[in-house]
């Protein structure tokens, strides 16, 4: 018999996607020159810090409000 377990998600608000992320800077250290690193750093720690807030809220949002279906009739 095998069982599901079920493992929440820790919240992410305020963090910086970027920093927190060891595996994601290791990847890049193999996959990108030293120099591009230097340039890309700052563009990467702003998108970091967007996901782990201002996007992060606009998620919760979203999970609030889900998408709902107007069906069209023969006049619109």
């Amino acid at each position: 018999m095998t069982h599901t377990t079920y493992r929440n998600v820790p919240d992410s608000r305020g963090t910086n996607a970027y920093h927190s992320d060891p595996a994601f800077a290791a990847l890049l250290s193999v996959y990108m020159p030293d120099e591009l690193r230097r340039l890309l750093a700052p563009h990467l720690d702003r998108m970091g810090a967007l996901a782990g807030d201002k996007l992060e809220r606009l998620a919760l949002l979203a999970d609030r409000h889900p998408p709902t279906l107007y069906l069209r009739n023969r006049t619109g």
